[in-house]
Parts: C-alpha cells; sequence; structure tokens
C-alpha cells in the first residue's frame, strides 16, 4: 500500500528488483516513504522513521513474469477484500497469499512455533524481483498460490513464488 501510494495514482507499482528490510516499526510509529525517481519507470524508495531507514527498494512500473516450475502450493479463494479498486487481485492479497504458502511450505504455524521455542526466527529479510500484473478476477475465483524452495549457505532458503490464476502466473 504505502509504496504504491508514494509513486502517486498516475502510475501502479508493478515491479521490485530488490528489497531489503532493516528494522521494524510498531503502531504508533510516524514514519516517511521517500521516492527518489531513477528512470523512466524506476523509482528508489525508502520507508524512514527518525532518520532511520527500516525498508528500502528499487521498484518500477514495468512488468516481467517469468515460469516457474513450482513444488508447493496452495489454493486460495477470492474474497471481497482480495481485490482491488480496479478488480484486480491486489498486490497486498497477492503477498499475503505468498506469506501463507511460504508458512505452509515450512511445516505450518505448529513447525514455525517449533522453531521458536528453538531460537530460530524465520523472518523475509530481502525479496527480489517481485513483478505485479494486475488481472481482472471474479469473487470465488480459484487461486494457486505457488512456491519453490532452494538453500543458500545452509541457513537460507529461497523462495521463488507466483501467484497463478486459470494457471497463467
Amino acid at each position: 500500500g504505502g509504496l504504491h501510494a508514494a509513486i502517486g495514482a498516475s502510475a501502479r507499482l508493478r515491479g521490485v528488483d530488490a528489497m531489503k528490510f532493516k528494522g521494524a516499526a510498531v503502531l504508533g510509529d510516524a514514519c516517511e516513504v521517500v521516492t527518489v525517481a531513477t528512470g523512466d519507470s524506476s523509482f528508489e524508495q525508502s520507508i524512514v522513521r527518525d532518520g532511520t531507514v527500516l525498508v528500502s527498494a528499487r521498484t518500477s512500473t514495468r512488468a516481467v513474469v517469468a515460469d516457474v516450475d513450482y513444488a508447493y502450493a496452495l489454493e486460495h479463494a477470492v474474497r471481497f477484500d482480495d481485490i482491488d479498486r480496479d478488480g484486480a487481485l491486489s498486490l497486498d492479497a497477492a503477498l499475503r497469499g505468498f506469506e501463507r504458502t511460504r508458512t505452509k511450505t515450512l511445516g505450518g504455524a505448529k513447525e514455525l512455533a517449533a522453531l521458536l521455542d528453538h531460537n530460530v526466527t524465520v523472518v523475509v529479510a530481502r525479496v527480489d524481483e517481485l513483478r505485479y500484473r494486475p488481472v481482472p478476477v471474479e469473487l470465488g475465483a480459484k487461486v494457486a498460490f505457488k512456491a519453490q524452495t532452494r538453500v543458500r549457505a545452509s541457513r537460507f532458503i529461497v523462495f521463488d513464488q507466483g501467484a497463478l490464476l486459470d494457471n497463467a502466473v
């Protein structure tokens, strides 16, 4: 929501080339969204609290969507709050679906709780090459949220994720 609003009503956020999470805000914090145009359709954006950058991203209004061979899937029936003002599946709904799919892939809420009991915290530290293409959806339509994983450096799990409607990313 904040990144889209920062770009303005005339340009819809379509892609994130790199996003880094450096800190968290809590309810009631006053944060500033800083946007700097870096090219035809690209922006450097950050969310700042008291002079400290919490999140930084390179965003774009261009969308490029690639096919991935997914291993894990979670189906979701589109609800009213999943649809944006243009009748498309919202970026927020897609991100929520990705979060639910990551949780399922890691074994579910109980497994995540067990990891916490062993002082292992699972966080999203970085987002690369996020692409959003608005596609009209109907209430009740089935969206498949899918994930492919690989382990990097034995401590990091990399997720390649997609939201598919009628088998199209």
